[in-house]
C-alpha cells in the first residue's frame, strides 16, 4: 500500500494581535491510499485546522504536509487553487449547496468549474438521489441536501475526500446512511 498523505511536525500557529494561538501543535500522521480515517477529539483540538490543510483551504505555520510526491505546504496561492480542484472533494457540515441551483445543477456546476470528466448523473444515482435531480436544496430534507453535497464532492473523483463532520446535522438514521455512503466509496 502507498502513502497518500503525510505530515510531517506540521502545525498551525495563529497570530492574533500580541497572542499565539496554537491550533494545531506539531503532528505526524500518514494515510495510505485507499484508507478510511476518522479524525476525533474535543472541540479545539485541531481537526478542523488538519482538514483546511490537507483540503488546501489553510497552510501550515511549521513542519511540512506532502500528498503523494508533492508538498502540499510550499505551493503557492495558484497552485493552491489547482491542487483542491484536481485532488480534493469536501462535503462540509453546513451544506453550503447554491439555492438557486436544483441537485443536478449543483453537481454539473463543480464538473464545469473543474474540468472535470465526471457524470453528475452518475453521482447522484450513487447517493440514491437520482430521482431528486431536478429539486433544489429547499425542496430537499437535510440527509437529502447531505447526499447532493457528497455527490458534489465526489464528482470530480478526488484522490482525498474530506468530511467536515458530515452527520453535525443530521438524526442518528441520516447519519448512519451517510457514514456508509462514505465507508462504501
Amino acid at each position: 500500500m502507498s502513502t497518500l498523505v503525510r505530515f510531517e511536525n506540521t502545525e498551525r500557529v495563529y497570530q492574533l494581535g500580541e497572542r499565539k494561538v496554537q491550533a494545531l501543535y506539531p503532528l505526524n500522521l500518514t494515510i495510505d491510499n485507499d484508507e478510511f480515517v476518522m479524525i476525533l477529539g474535543p472541540s479545539g483540538s485541531g481537526k478542523t485546522t488538519m482538514m483546511n490543510m490537507l483540503a488546501g483551504m489553510d497552510s501550515p505555520t511549521g513542519g511540512h504536509l506532502y500528498v503523494g510526491d508533492e508538498e502540499v505546504s510550499a505551493m503557492s496561492r495558484e497552485q493552491l487553487v489547482e491542487y483542491r480542484r484536481q485532488n480534493v472533494g469536501v462535503v462540509f457540515q453546513f451544506f453550503n449547496l447554491i439555492p438557486n441551483l436544483t441537485a443536478l445543477e449543483n453537481i454539473q456546476f463543480v464538473v464545469e468549474l473543474t474540468g472535470s470528466s465526471g457524470d453528475a448523473h452518475k453521482a447522484l444515482d450513487a447517493v440514491g438521489l437520482a430521482k431528486r435531480q431536478h429539486h433544489f436544496p429547499h425542496e430537499l430534507s437535510g440527509g437529502e441536501q447531505q447526499r447532493v453535497a457528497i455527490a458534489r464532492a465526489l464528482v470530480k473523483e478526488p484522490p482525498i475526500l474530506l468530511g467536515d463532520e458530515p452527520t453535525g446535522n443530521l438524526d442518528v438514521a441520516t447519519g448512519q446512511r451517510v457514514l456508509k455512503i462514505f465507508q462504501d466509496i
